[in-house]
């Protein structure tokens, strides 16, 4: 499948209709993920691994990586919400070897090959440092989307966001923001 292909299915999926403030629930817009999922492909990091989505939302990365061949993938959320609609999404698409788990990711004992996260930039929580710091005990590879500035690990793409108005507190119509991919990989 190319990478448009993925992009357009993607763009398909359920979303949070109603996203939480606290959890900092955005979107990763569907351009950003096919483009890193084909980054992790072309590195090897994808076909006939396991797989974890951390802070899943929708499912997104971990269904983008079922799709180019994902040995199984596992869906970590602590919404549950989140996870309902993850699981709605991968039973549209008829998907096998998936697994959902409703925990937060930093109580998680799961281990996988590769992990995707955008998890919560520390914006409206303190969420982000535990979150992350929580990411190289369960996975050995790790696509991480975190502001620009940040540090995980190796940049590999450099993004614009743009977030429309959705919380009480937004003031303007839309906000723009760039963001980083790393890639960290463990020893």
């Amino acid at each position: 499948m190319k990478k448009k292909e993925i992009e357009i299915l993607l763009s398909k999926l359920e979303r949070i209709k109603k996203p939480k403030i606290k959890l900092e629930q955005y979107s990763t817009p569907t351009y950003i993920v096919s483009d890193i999922l084909f980054k992790a492909f072309m590195n090897g990091d994808i076909k006939g691994k396991v797989i974890c989505d951390l802070g899943c939302g929708n499912g997104i990365f971990g269904i983008g990586a079922k799709i180019l061949g994902a040995k199984e993938v596992i869906f970590v959320d602590r919404d549950k919400k989140a996870i309902e609609i993850a699981k709605e999404n991968c039973r549209k698409l008829k998907l096998s070897g998936c697994k959902f788990i409703n925990k937060d990711v930093i109580d998680l004992k799961t281990k996988c090959q590769t992990s995707f996260s955008n998890p919560p930039y520390g914006i409206q929580s303190k969420e982000y440092e535990k979150f992350t710091s929580a990411i190289p005990k369960i996975s050995n590879v790790s696509y991480v989307l975190l502001p620009a500035g940040r540090e995980f690990g190796k940049i590999i793409g450099r993004y614009r966001i743009k977030i429309p108005r959705m919380f009480h507190f937004h003031e303007k119509k839309e906000y723009e923001f760039f963001v980083e991919c790393f890639l960290k990989r463990e020893n």
